[in-house]
């Protein structure tokens, strides 16, 4: 009676951990301010949280007082929430090169419009975006271990006299995935700067980076001066003394295809 007690507490509590690690996929993904209070004064519990969550996600209704904690405590609207729960799903761990101005474990993002940013939360108007204008990864990389397990006896064949040993051995193999080398080249949005960062990713990781959108190129056209525009700025040298008046007369002429 006892261990069916046992069994029965061990199982409730195994549904209650399951429920609870299925909720807070509703928690957003942003820095919760837990001193938030709400309109009465009282502090919000995460229960409280979680409730107006789920129910902003399955597009149930809210009432004011349960808006106004939501987002006292995370600091986002009804629209902001859903758009943070639609990015989320286009988020993955990542650690930067050298290369890139962003230093330890963070995370990339990629926002609706297709640019990119690395934080550990989820920022509504992120002041530094980037282009993905190429990506490479060099395929998932494992490492295998063997290991043997099994039991072994005497067994008698001449009773006493003579034992032979026999073993009953199972050996089993196991692939652990290793990170294998990436290359994001980025194009910084603000300065146009290309950046290239490396690092190690899992198959995970890259199922959502190489989803995200790849951009062309930036390339500013160059601007070419018109011939007599270049003229002028040959005669300019010819006038500080820069060249001489035979140089000049050349230049004219290969301007001018004579």
């Amino acid at each position: 009676m006892i261990i069916l007690i046992v069994i029965a507490l061990v199982a409730i509590g195994y549904v209650g951990y399951s429920i609870q690690k299925k909720n807070d996929t509703f928690i957003p993904d942003v820095n919760i301010n837990k001193k938030a209070r709400d309109k009465g004064g009282k502090k919000i519990s995460k229960h409280y949280l979680l409730s107006s969550a789920k129910k902003i996600k399955n597009n149930q209704p809210i009432t004011n007082d349960e808006q106004y904690a939501f987002t006292a405590a995370t600091g986002l609207t009804t629209n902001d929430y859903l758009t943070e729960e639609s990015e989320k799903e286009r988020t993955t761990y990542y650690i930067p090169s050298n290369g890139m101005p962003i230093k330890g474990k963070t995370k990339i993002r990629e926002k609706e419009n297709g640019l990119i940013y690395f934080s550990q939360y989820f920022e509504k108007d992120p002041v530094q975006t980037y282009k993905i204008v190429e990506f490479d990864w060099n395929g998932p990389q494992y490492t295998t271990r063997l290991e043997t397990t099994g039991s072994s006896k005497n067994k008698h064949l001449v009773p006493i006299i003579k034992q032979k040993r026999t073993a009953n051995l199972h050996t089993t193999e196991t692939k652990t995935e290793d990170g294998s080398l990436a290359k994001l080249i980025l194009l910084d949005t603000n300065t146009k700067q290309k950046i290239v960062s490396e690092t190690k990713l899992f198959s995970a990781q890259n199922n959502i980076i190489s989803a995200f959108k790849i951009w062309d190129q930036d390339i500013k056209p160059i601007a070419h001066n018109s011939i007599a525009d270049q003229i002028k700025e040959v005669k300019n040298l010819l006038d500080q003394n820069l060249i001489t008046e035979s140089e000049f007369s050349a230049k004219k002429k290969q301007l001018l295809g004579l």
